[in-house]
């Protein structure tokens, strides 16, 4: 690959849906959810920039996550990443 040429994927958002999130790190201890939610927001941040970079161009990109969970567990979870400090919208489907 040359460098005028740029890297992209099949589309320009990516989603990375959670299932079941009630259980993600649901026995460790709150900083484990605040290093994984921040790892995320990271790499949400770092998508969002455009590469140019000497062998590979990378075009700007939405990075999404979505946390599903149950309606009966929904306040529970928003709970957690709030306790975290996660920015987050809730998100209907």
């Amino acid at each position: 690959m040359s460098a005028s040429q740029t890297l992209s994927g099949p589309g320009d958002v990516y989603l990375l849906v959670i299932t079941d999130a009630k259980n993600v790190l649901a026995e460790e201890p709150d900083d484990q959810l605040e290093a994984l939610t921040s790892l995320l927001e990271e790499a949400g941040s770092e998508w969002s920039q455009r590469v140019e970079a000497s062998e590979v161009d990378r075009q700007a990109g939405a990075f999404h996550v979505a946390f599903q969970c149950d309606e009966s567990e929904k306040q529970a979870m928003m709970t957690r990443l709030e306790t975290v400090g996660a920015s987050f919208q809730e998100l209907f489907i």
